[in-house]
């Protein structure tokens, strides 16, 4: 659930990358990797 999460906090734009893989337990290299499998 935490990458999921992640790009919705993103796509709000209310938070930093840093701020959100903090939250999420997320790595900033994997959330970018999300995001633009989800762009494309």
């Amino acid at each position: 659930a935490g990458m999921n999460y992640a790009v919705k906090l993103y796509k709000e734009g209310n938070m930093t990358v840093n701020q959100i893989c903090e939250i999420t337990n997320v790595s900033r290299a994997s959330l970018y990797r999300k995001l633009s499998e989800v762009n494309n």
